[in-house]
Order: C-alpha cells, then structure tokens, then sequence
C-alpha cells in the first residue's frame, strides 16, 4: 500500500534540537483532577502508575487517527480523495501545550481507500515496529550535556 510514513525515530532525533526537550526531561507536571472527574489522559489510572514508577527519560505518546477529504466533502467525487492520518502528541507536555497545533506531529498519510484494501495492521505495520523498537531498546539523546537513554511507551 502506498503509505507516506514519516520515520519516528527522525521524528524525535529532530524534537530534542529544539527547546521543546526541555519540558520533557525532569519532573513532571501532573495536573490533579477536582472532585473525581478525569480531564485528562494524565488523570487515568494508567497513566498516573508510568509517571509514578517510571523513568523520568521515558516520553509518553498519545497516538490518535482523523480521516479528512481533500475535495468538497458534497461534492460527486465525495469520498475518491479521502485520507487517513495519524498524528502523536507528547503527554509529557502540560496539557495547555499539549493541545496546540504545533505540538502535534503526523507519522503517516494514506489514502482511505488503500485501508479499505489492505486493513489498519498493513498500514501501520512501520510504525508499530518503530515503537516496539523503541519501547524495549530506546535511544541515547544528550541534553544539556546530560546523556538521556529515552524509551517510548504508547498511552
């Protein structure tokens, strides 16, 4: 299938040049939910044990899909030109940065139809493989003249 993925790995080699790896490392900020309710993903059970026990070099991904079309949504080629895409965004980004356009990154671009084809596993297979990669061995990564061993864990 044709699948326009971009390499995670690059992804993240890219990310800790710039100021936004400082908000990785370090503590971390954990928004408390009043009364009970959850507000954010860092509120869940789950994710409030990773945080807790975890390495404070571990970045958690949150992964999500949009299906968007390119044309008129009304129009008689409805459907012809529509695309799946995946994006991630960084939990360990507070969530009022978390939730701008310029912390969200897209992995990967196809079209509909080729999903309709070949299925969801085919299409994700790089990207599936990329993280398992990266969850068990991680990457070395030097920040502030400090050596990080980074792993990944999908949340």
């Amino acid at each position: 299938p044709k699948v326009c993925y971009v390499p995670i790995n690059s992804l993240l080699t890219n990310l800790f040049t710039t100021d936004a790896a400082k908000y990785i490392f370090g503590s971390r900020d954990v928004v408390t939910s009043a009364g009970g309710m959850l507000n954010d993903v860092t509120d869940g059970e789950f994710t409030k044990e990773l945080i807790r026990n975890g390495d404070l070099d571990s970045i958690l991904f949150l992964i999500y899909t949009d299906e968007l079309e390119i044309v008129n949504p009304l129009g008689s080629a409805a459907g012809t030109h529509k695309l799946l895409v995946v994006y991630f965004s960084i939990v360990n980004f507070h969530p009022k940065y978390r939730s701008q356009l310029s912390s969200m990154d897209v992995l990967a671009v196809v079209k509909y139809a080729g999903l309709k084809t070949y299925g969801l596993q085919k299409i994700l297979d790089p990207l599936l493989s990329d993280l398992s990669l990266l969850r068990e061995s991680g990457f070395e990564v030097c920040h502030d003249g400090v050596n990080h061993h980074v792993t990944v864990t999908v949340v």
